[in-house]
C-alpha cells in the first residue's frame, strides 16, 4: 500500500469527491488525481496542509504505522487548550518526524525536477535518440 493509495482513503473517510478534495487543498481535480494515481509523489507543502487542515497522521500516510488522523477524529481539531505542545514530548517528536519526512519529499521533488530537466536537455539535444 502506498501513500498516494493511503491519501485516497483519506479523502473517502473525509466524505469527499477528488474534485472536492482537490478544491479544499487548492489544487485543480486533474492534479489531484495524478497524486492518487501515483504520477506525482505528496509534496511538502501538501503534507502540511493535510497536517494542519485535516490533522492527518503522517506516519500513518507513508508508512501506514498508527491511525490515520492526528488526535481526534475524523479531521477533527484538538481541543485540549491545557496541552501545550511547547511542553509535551510527544508533540516535540511528531515535529520531528513530520519535518524529516517533508525534508525527504522535498528533495525527493528537487531531484526529481533534476531528472526531468536532464530529460529534456537530452531530447532536445537529440541524444536520447543515439542511446536507444
Amino acid at each position: 500500500m502506498t501513500e498516494n493509495w493511503r491519501l485516497k482513503e483519506i479523502r473517502k473517510n473525509l466524505g469527499f469527491t477528488q474534485k472536492e478534495f482537490a478544491d479544499s487543498l487548492g489544487l485543480k481535480q486533474g492534479s489531484y488525481s495524478d497524486i492518487e494515481r501515483g504520477k506525482v509523489g505528496i509534496s511538502g507543502v501538501l503534507l502540511k496542509f493535510l497536517i494542519t487542515k485535516y490533522r492527518v497522521n503522517p506516519l500513518w500516510l507513508y508508512e501506514g504505522t498508527g491511525g490515520k488522523f492526528l488526535d481526534a477524529g475524523i479531521g477533527g481539531k484538538v481541543e485540549d487548550s491545557s496541552h501545550s505542545k511547547d511542553d509535551c514530548p510527544r508533540c516535540r517528536q511528531m515535529e520531528k518526524i513530520i519535518e524529516a519526512h517533508i525534508q525527504t519529499i522535498e528533495t525527493q521533488q528537487e531531484y526529481i525536477n533534476s531528472l526531468k530537466s536532464l530529460l529534456e536537455v537530452l531530447r532536445s539535444s537529440g541524444i536520447s535518440e543515439q542511446l536507444k
